[in-house]
């Protein structure tokens, strides 16, 4: 059985064989009925190749190889190979018969070396963009590559075996079991949230005053795949500035307006947008000094008002509304790859705050974008 190191893949395994031009590769430790070989960090690649004529052969080469591949509008950017070991498994010099069975070890390096710099870089995971971003195709693709070559006037054969790159990442730490009430967990605990500030700003010469915004997100910045990422958020403004943002219009008698209110925080077609995500983005340094930069979602957040829906409190002469809500981010289940960075290509991963104001605030309040970095790992 391959050899794996802690940060590889666990689970229950047996064997994977392809076959393919009279050649067979059977590789240990793999799901029986993958579709692709699957690989850890610093993984053993382990087992044999079967031939079922050895008439001919000169040589049995077996080489495991890394391609990145990145394009622009089908305007194609070449990169070097990140990964070239090869192996000659047997050739005519060794023994007058070739095997019919050849056994073979290959151990995956942790790292490469990019040429243009001469800096070493973790090698990247298998990944692709090709459901992601229409303009701009990124993708790093491993394959295990047999060759058998044969005498002069016989034609060589071929067998080539996708390979899933996955180098398995952990969070350094986990995050709060119960993160809500939000206001229990940061007095208990404040050292496991990251605030974040910023403002709403009026357009300039709107009647209005700003309205401060306060984001809570976990301390702990990498997360796995399979995490809920929560966080809390608080709107806070000057009750005529509040009463604007979100829509609200006087009817009849001042008495009970804070209810109104609050119906009015509520209601999706007067209040602001507000939104809450983890966005991937795909960092690519051309040769000729040129940023190309596309981002998609990996994560959507749900959010929903903490209740009683407002605050109104008092400050100076000034009353002041504050609204809050909670929610969590979930990941997309379908994520293969963490985030990297290969110099070159930079893979980043972002929670990303907006808030967009209903039709009848737009004149007043311009929109907000806040984003801070995390990293998203496969857990």
């Amino acid at each position: 059985m391959a050899s794996h190191s802690a940060n590889s893949l666990t689970g229950s395994f047996s064997t994977l064989v392809k076959r393919a031009s009279g050649i067979a590769i059977a590789l240990t430790n793999q799901h029986e009925d993958g579709r692709y070989a699957t690989y850890g960090r610093g993984a053993s690649v382990t087992g044999e190749v079967s031939l079922s004529s050895t008439h001919g052969i000169t040589s049995v080469q077996i080489t495991l190889e890394g391609k990145v591949e990145m394009s622009l509008n089908s305007m194609t950017m070449p990169y070097p190979k990140v990964l070239s070991l090869s192996s000659t498994l047997w050739d005519s010099t060794r023994t007058l018969d070739c095997p019919s069975t050849i056994p073979f070890d290959l151990v995956i390096p942790q790292t490469f070396l990019e040429p243009k710099t001469g800096t070493t870089y973790p090698l990247p995971p298998s990944f692709d963009t090709a459901f992601s971003l229409s303009d701009l195709h990124v993708s790093c693709a491993y394959n295990l590559i047999v060759l058998v070559n044969r005498s002069r006037w016989t034609p060589n054969k071929m067998l080539t075996i996708d390979v899933d790159y996955v180098p398995r990442n952990l969070p350094s730490r986990v995050m709060l079991d119960e993160p809500f009430p939000f206001f229990d967990t940061v007095k208990s605990a404040p050292e496991e949230w990251r605030q974040k500030s910023a403002i709403l700003s009026p357009k300039p010469h709107a009647p209005v005053g700003p309205v401060h915004c306060d984001w809570f997100t976990p301390s702990v910045r990498v997360f796995a795949k399979r995490d809920r990422v929560p966080f809390f958020l608080q709107l806070r403004g000057a009750e005529s500035s509040m009463k604007s943002l979100y829509g609200y219009v006087k009817q009849g008698r001042e008495e009970g307006w804070t209810q109104r209110f609050r119906r009015v925080t509520q209601d999706a077609h007067v209040a602001p947008r507000i939104t809450l995500s983890i966005q991937r983005q795909v960092l690519i340094d051309t040769s000729s000094g040129v940023h190309i930069a596309r981002s998609y979602p990996i994560g959507t957040g749900s959010l929903r008002q903490v209740p009683p829906g407002y605050a109104l409190t008092a400050l100076s002469e000034i009353d002041v509304l504050t609204v809050e809500y909670e929610g969590e981010i979930r990941l997309d289940p379908g994520l293969s790859a963490a985030g990297f960075d290969m110099g070159t290509l930079r893979v980043s991963d972002f929670i990303v705050l907006t808030i967009e104001p209903p039709e009848s605030a737009g004149s007043y309040y311009e929109n907000l974008r806040q984003v801070d970095g995390v990293r998203i790992v496969t857990g």
